[in-house]
Formats: C-alpha cells, structure tokens, sequence
C-alpha cells in the first residue's frame, strides 16, 4: 500500500507539475495575445517616424530635378521676354548697336517656348548682315519720333512666386540667381509703372513746352535704364539656368 500509494503520489505530482506548466504557458499566450494590439500599435508608430523621411530621401532627387525644371522653363520664358525688351527699348530710342544685336541672336536660337517666330530669327539675321552704313540708316529709321511712349508690361514669375517654401531643397547657387532675377525684376516692373505715370504727364493739359520737354527726357533716360535691366536680367537668367 505505501508503495502503491507512493507510486499514485508521484504520477499525480508530475501531471500537477504538468498542468501548471500548461497552464503558465497559456497564461503566457494569453498576455501575448492581449499585447499584440499594443506592439502593433508601437511598430506602427516606429514606422510613421522613419518612413517618411526614407520615402522623402528616396523622392528628394526627382522633386529637385521637377521644381528646378519647371523653374528653368518659366526663366526662359522671361529671358526671351527681357530680350525683346531690351532689344525694343534700343530701337525706340535709335541707339541699337551690332553689340546688342548680336548678344540677341544666340539667345533667339535657343528658344523653343510657344512664343517663338522663326521670322523674327532671321530678321534678326538679316539685319546683322548688313553693311555698317545700311544697319545705321535702319536704325535711324526705325528710331521713335520725340515724344512717342513705348508699349510698357510689367511682368511676374508666377509659378516662382507660388514655390517660394519649396525652394530650400535646391541649390545655393541657383537660389541666389533665382532671387536675383526676382528682384531685378521688380525693379525692372517699379521703372515701368513710373513711366507709365510720365507718358500720362504729357497729356496733361497746361503743360507748358519746357515742362513737357522735362518729362519727354526723363522718358527717354527711363526707357535707356529699362532696356539695360532688361538685358541684366536676361543675363541673369543665363547665368541661372547655363
């Protein structure tokens, strides 16, 4: 009997240690199961930390190379546009010379946006072309009658003007030309609003001959300042996107 009881006392120790193991193992399970909402929580937040900045290292270069292709294609809208400005001021004011003339012409050729007029290329040609005497005679031809305005614009660079807290991922370089540009060109666009304001002066009525004279010379001196900023700017602008 001792042994036999013994023998009942050791199986039924080992099944108790048995069954307390099973049961710490599903106690385990269970607080393994009750904290997975919680480790899906923290590796869900573990992600939102680190992927946004691998997918923006990853998307960096190509949103660069966008917004700095975009920048550039608006550049040389407003280069093409700075060198008609230029290019007219000098006509109007018959002090159009082979120098700008042939700063012009490369800067034509290039262009390839929606405003270009192969006619206007090979004008521009042409008129270069043309002995010394017979360029100055167009010149002299050409060149306003005292008192005649020209047709003023102020100009933007809208798509610029909307990326301005976007432009920190671009180069140091091109920021600097970038707002060099810019503010060129609001200098260029304060100029034109003044002559504007002039041209309107020499409507005036009362305005006595000496008086007008005054305004017709701060005209002209304004239109020989428009056209060098606007040949700085197109300069700019080279130097932006060379």
């Amino acid at each position: 009997m001792y042994v036999r009881g013994a023998k009942l006392n050791a199986e039924f120790g080992t099944l108790g240690v048995s069954n307390r193991a099973h049961v710490r193992a599903h106690e385990g399970a269970g607080r393994m199961n009750a904290l997975d909402p919680v480790l899906l929580v923290l590796l869900g937040w573990a992600l939102g930390l680190f992927t946004p900045k691998v997918t923006d290292a990853i998307r960096r270069p190509y949103r660069v190379r966008a917004l700095r292709g975009a920048l550039v294609a608006e550049l040389l809208e407003l280069q093409h546009t700075m060198v008609a400005a230029a290019f007219g001021a000098n006509v109007h004011l018959g002090t159009l010379d082979r120098e700008l003339l042939q700063w012009a012409i490369p800067l034509y050729e290039r262009y390839t946006g929606p405003g270009m007029e192969p006619r206007v290329l090979e004008g521009l040609r042409t008129f270069n072309a043309l002995p010394p005497a017979e360029f100055q005679a167009v010149v002299q031809a050409q060149q306003a009658r005292p008192g005649r305005g020209l047709n003023l614009k102020t100009y933007d660079l809208p798509f610029l003007s909307s990326q301005l807290q976007n432009l920190s991922v671009l180069p140091v370089a091109f920021l600097r030309a970038l707002y060099r540009v810019r503010s060129r060109l609001n200098n260029f666009n304060e100029d034109v609003r003044f002559l504007m304001q002039q041209h309107q002066l020499t409507f005036a009525p009362g305005l006595s001959p000496g008086n007008y004279q005054v305004v017709v010379s701060t005209i002209d001196e304004g239109y020989r300042k428009l056209g060098r900023l606007a040949r700085s700017i197109a300069d700019d602008i080279e130097d932006a996107v060379g």
